[in-house]
């Protein structure tokens, strides 16, 4: 075994190692190695770490157990010595980069799952993915974090109006048209996306207005969480 120091490789340069053997009668006897690339850059990443097991980045989840991130194929590169795809791993952390809530585990070229956590209600966890070129040098990035929350949200208080600012408990007269005012309705932990509702018979419990296929209607959630929804009766 020989080693040698000081040889100022260049990055990208293609070597070889030339071996002469003699004997003692100057007989000689040559052998050389495979080419060796030299590669001094780790892998580059351009991109984002995607919470969640969809193509869109989730901002919250409710599993406790389970925890995944998605990536593109070409978010990680190496021009050089080229990635390796059997090193790329994925980890937890309660910060990004970090590795204190799961140690590495083997992912596949664009997704990782991480399964028996033990993750915390309103609690943010951070998604870390690594991989190695074919020089060993390792790229490593980070999720913006996904937030657990168990709880649904909560209850306000809907009011049915006629349009007006009287509230509507018994009406003499058939109304075309009526108004739901939904105020009070909040989610402390990830906030509030949307309001689904329909309109049913008390009595009953059968639907009404079919507002969709299936008789919902959703609509996004306003900024201070005061909403109302105007449903007109299908002309007969």
């Amino acid at each position: 075994k020989v080693s040698a120091g000081n040889l100022n490789l260049k990055n990208g340069g293609l070597f070889r190692v030339l071996v002469t053997a003699r004997n003692v009668r100057s007989d000689s006897q040559k052998a050389e190695s495979k080419l060796i690339f030299v590669d001094t850059t780790p892998p580059t990443f351009s991109g984002k770490i995607k919470d969640g097991n969809k193509i869109i980045d989730l901002q919250c989840q409710t599993s406790t157990t389970t925890l995944s991130a998605y990536w593109h194929l070409d978010s990680f590169q190496d021009p050089e010595s080229e990635l390796d795809p059997s090193t790329f791993t994925v980890a937890i952390g309660s910060s990004s980069y970090l590795t204190d809530i799961s140690e590495p585990i083997v992912a596949s070229a664009n997704r990782g799952v991480i399964t028996g956590l033990t993750l915390k209600h309103d609690t943010s966890y951070y998604v870390t993915v690594s991989v190695a070129n074919r020089a060993g040098l390792r790229a490593t990035a980070a999720s913006d974090g996904i937030l657990v929350d168990t709880t649904p949200p909560l209850a306000g208080v809907v009011t049915m109006t006629d349009g007006s600012e009287n509230s509507l408990h018994f009406a003499s007269v058939c109304k075309r048209r009526i108004t739901a005012k939904i105020v009070g309705f909040k989610d402390e932990e990830s906030g509030l996306a949307t309001f689904q509702w329909k309109l049913c018979n008390k009595m009953t419990k059968s639907t009404i207005i079919h507002c969709t296929g299936q008789g919902f209607a959703t609509f996004p959630c306003s900024p201070d969480i005061d909403c109302t929804l105007d449903v007109e009766h299908p002309d007969d």
